[in-house]
């Protein structure tokens, strides 16, 4: 199921990051390590600063891929970002940018990943109960 705070709560937390694009390197080691983590992504990265995560499969019968694209990159102003949180959206305080371009998009990702990784583990330690019974 879907968490939108959790979701927020990403979102605020990787826009604090400075991302402007020939500076975004920190932002890649944050990904890299939230993949690895929260995702439980394999990952490298290749030699023009690209972050290549690949997320095993769970469970499931199919083994085509899919694929996603996303930039790490903001535009400038891009650090020291203020933001506020107004039932449930994220807006920039007026002075700097939101950065949320791709930054709320990887935001979805990652919820929407962590969400099916449980879902389908809840459904498959369910299965589990009802086969022993």
């Amino acid at each position: 199921m879907i968490q939108v705070e959790r979701m927020v709560r990403n979102l605020c937390e990787m826009v604090q990051i400075p991302s402007e694009s020939s500076e975004k390197q920190e932002f890649i080691k944050y990904l890299s390590k939230k993949y690895a983590n929260d995702l439980g992504a394999n990952f490298h990265i290749d030699d023009y600063g690209n972050l290549i995560a690949i997320i095993p499969a769970c469970s499931c019968s199919s083994l085509t891929p899919l694929f996603f694209a996303m930039h790490a990159d903001t535009v400038k102003p891009g650090k020291e970002i203020q933001l506020k949180v107004v039932d449930g959206f994220v807006y920039s305080s007026g002075d700097t940018i939101l950065g949320a371009d791709c930054k709320a998009g990887i935001a979805k990702f990652i919820e929407a990943v962590q969400s099916a990784i449980s879902d389908a583990i809840s459904i498959l330690t369910n299965s589990k109960k009802e086969d022993n019974q």
